[in-house]
C-alpha cells in the first residue's frame, strides 16, 4: 500500500501504470500518443494533478490555450485537494515559473 501513497494520500496503482505508458511514448518522441494516454488517464482520474501537469508539458508548444487550462487545473488541485507532502511546494514553484514565463 505504501507504493500507492504520496504523503498521506492513497492513489490507485493504475495512475503509475498510465503515467509509465505515457512517459515511454513521450520519451520515444510519440507525443501525440502520449497525449492520448494522459487524456485517457484524465477521463478516469480527472482530479489527479500529475496528469494535468504532464498534459500541459505536451501541449505547451502546440496549443497554449489548452496547455494553460491544464496548468491552472494542476495548480488548483495541488493547492485545494492535495494534502501537504514533501515536494509539493517545488511543483507549485515550477507552475508559478511557467505562468510567469507565459504571462499568465
Amino acid at each position: 500500500m505504501n507504493a500507492s501513497k504520496i504523503g498521506k494520500a492513497i492513489y490507485p496503482p493504475e495512475i503509475a501504470e498510465i503515467n509509465g505508458i505515457a512517459s515511454r511514448y513521450s520519451y520515444s518522441k510519440y507525443d501525440d500518443i502520449a497525449l492520448q494516454v494522459y487524456e485517457l488517464g484524465l477521463k478516469h482520474y480527472p482530479n489527479y494533478f500529475g496528469f494535468h501537469l504532464s498534459t500541459y508539458d505536451l501541449l505547451a508548444n502546440k496549443n497554449k490555450k489548452r496547455a494553460k487550462e491544464h496548468l491552472l487545473k494542476s495548480e488548483y488541485l495541488l493547492k485545494n485537494i492535495e494534502d501537504d507532502w514533501q515536494g509539493k511546494n517545488n511543483i507549485l514553484n515550477g507552475i508559478k515559473k511557467q505562468k510567469e514565463k507565459n504571462g499568465w
